[in-house]
Formats: structure tokens, C-alpha cells, sequence
């Protein structure tokens, strides 16, 4: 039951961090989410087909994630660096 609860709280973290995301990518891999959250984590006695599930859902996940933090790189890395303004005194 504990680990349910903590795969449970990994995947709704996942879910609210994709559903912020505009990129239609994101809304594919969102509903594989939660199909395999709600199929395999919901049953009492997981198989080895709902694990591989997960797995390749997760591993996706990932794939998705590391493009999105490329992307982000690369959009931030490309904005000048100001000074900050003097306090005013």
C-alpha cells in the first residue's frame, strides 16, 4: 500500500507538471499517464504487463521531459544578461 501511495503521488506531480504544458506532445503522453495510473496503480495486484506499461510510459515521460528542458536552454540561454539596477539610497 505504501508504495501504491508514493508511485500514487509521483505520477499526480507528473500530471499537474504536463497539464500546465501547451505543446499537443505533452496531451498524448498526459492520457498515458493517467491510463496507466489508473489502471495499474488502481488494481490490487499489478502484473507484469501493467509494470512494462508503466515503464514505457514513464520512459516516454522522460524523453519529453529532457526536450522540454533543452528547449527551455535554449530559449534562456539566448536572453542577454542585464545588471540590476542600483538601490535607490
Amino acid at each position: 500500500m505504501e508504495c501504491k501511495r508514493a508511485h500514487l503521488a509521483g505520477y499526480n506531480t507528473l500530471l499537474a507538471t504536463l497539464r500546465m504544458e501547451t505543446n499537443p506532445q505533452f496531451g498524448d503522453i498526459f492520457k498515458r499517464l493517467e491510463d496507466a495510473k489508473e489502471t495499474c496503480l488502481a488494481s490490487r495486484t499489478p502484473d507484469d504487463q501493467c509494470f512494462g506499461k508503466m515503464q514505457n510510459t514513464l520512459q516516454d515521460t522522460q524523453q519529453l521531459y529532457d526536450q522540454m528542458l533543452d528547449d527551455y536552454k535554449s530559449k534562456f540561454t539566448r536572453i542577454p544578461s542585464r545588471p540590476s539596477p542600483t538601490p535607490p539610497m
